[in-house]
């Protein structure tokens, strides 16, 4: 049994999307999103301990660059970000979700 979208009633924006950008808000570009930013994060070399990477210089330049690149998209501080991929990856993952 498929359900339509008239049972559910007038649906609530999730918080998370309350100040963002129309573009953060599209499922569609949800995956180039965040292709672009792990992207960022793309490295020539590995560390074994995390102490190593912290303590890399060229690894904190991609970090910071990161982070810079996340405000640039219109989210406030990095917890916004997470809160709306985890947000944006149920709906992702449940886009062909059908209730029986």
């Amino acid at each position: 049994m498929k359900m339509k979208a008239s049972e559910f009633g007038e649906l609530k924006e999730h918080p998370v999307f309350k100040d963002l950008p129309e573009e953060l808000k599209d499922v569609k570009r949800y995956k180039e999103i965040e292709n672009k930013l792990r992207f960022i994060m793309v490295s020539d070399h590995k560390h074994k301990q995390v102490k190593s990477f912290v303590s890399c210089k060229r690894c904190k330049a991609k970090m910071d660059k990161r982070q810079e690149a996340i405000k640039d998209y219109g989210f406030k501080d990095y917890h916004q970000y997470l809160m709306w991929r985890r947000v944006m990856e149920i709906i992702y993952n449940q886009k062909d979700f059908q209730v029986k």
